[in-house]
């Protein structure tokens, strides 16, 4: 699924709110050499698709939070450094 494919959905539909569970199984709209870089121009579309449509988009991440570089980043969660695509539990996009 890719965030164009969610939008024609949002055109077709015209819902209140759009909550993607979870963020890493969309397809990036164009390939990169990081899933880091891929997840950010997913969360840039959706960013997109909620000003566009004036209506709340919240993508969660249900990634595995298991790191070992907690002492890199004290301030960070434990997914600081990790294969973790986007260090924030929830995002609100609106």
């Amino acid at each position: 699924m890719t965030p164009s494919f969610i939008e024609a959905q949002v055109a077709d539909l015209n819902p209140d709110l759009v909550i993607i569970d979870p963020i890493y199984k969309l397809k990036a709209p164009r390939n990169r050499d990081s899933r880091v870089a891929e997840i950010a121009d997913i969360a840039d579309s959706l960013n997109e698709l909620s000003r566009s449509y004036n209506i709340p988009v919240v993508a969660t991440n249900q990634a595995n939070r298991q790191g070992d570089h907690k002492g890199d980043a004290p301030h960070q969660d434990s997914s600081f450094n990790s294969d973790v695509p986007v260090q924030v539990r929830t995002l609100l996009l609106a």
